[in-house]
């Protein structure tokens, strides 16, 4: 009995047919159009038969690649200083104003101007250090910043001249942004920031923590 005929053979989609509108037709009837849709050779059917997945992970892979070129030519932006440092360091509240200037002579007497013998009317006897490099105790800062790295004292500066990003007081703590100035591994510049964090006690700094890594 010929194939389509009632109670025939059916025809079978992975011979010699073609798919149109989701009926099996004949090689011999594949140049028209079936309805509204088109003929697709059954030969090719596997094509569509396949799983997407592998498109999509490509098409992933594509994005971010783009993302990717696209952050390598415009870079990051810069971290700018303020133009005011000074104003950073002034609060409404007095309690905060006072830890402020602690932090503020830390960095202008100390950090600056390198006059540690003037360490102990800032940083107390314990002075607790998170720096890798340092020990705590402001016995242990001093003999860091005097005989580790040699700083030798000048001029006390009258306003800061650090570049500094911001400055945030919270209760007993102040942190201070700075702008870091680094090298790529092409000896290319670039900006980053430093992160500086004081706990104030009685007046002057107890505990302190920053982004150093260990040397």
């Amino acid at each position: 009995m010929p194939a389509g005929e009632p109670g025939g053979p059916r025809p079978n989609p992975l011979r010699s047919g073609m798919v149109c509108d989701r009926q099996i037709v004949d090689t011999s009837q594949s140049q028209s159009l079936r309805g509204h849709g088109c003929c697709i050779p059954v030969d090719k059917w596997s094509i569509y038969n396949k799983p997407p997945m592998r498109v999509f992970p490509r098409f992933l892979i594509a994005i971010a690649i783009g993302f990717t070129m696209v952050c390598l030519l415009h870079g990051q932006d810069p971290v700018v200083a303020t133009n005011n440092t000074d104003a950073l360091f002034k609060s409404s509240d007095p309690a905060l104003q006072a830890n402020k200037m602690v932090v503020y002579g830390i960095f202008r007497d100390l950090l600056e101007a390198g006059h540690w013998e003037l360490a102990d009317r800032y940083l107390t006897d314990r002075y607790i250090q998170h720096n890798p490099n340092a020990a705590s105790g402001r016995a242990g800062v001093v003999a860091f910043f005097t005989q580790v790295l040699k700083i030798k004292p000048k001029p006390i500066p009258r306003k800061l001249k650090s570049q500094i990003v911001a400055v945030i007081a919270e209760n007993d703590l102040v942190t201070v942004l700075s702008v870091s100035h680094l090298k790529d591994k092409n000896g290319a510049p670039y900006t980053t920031t430093w992160f500086d964090t004081w706990r104030i006690k009685d007046g002057k700094a107890d505990e302190h923590w920053d982004s150093a890594v260990k040397q």
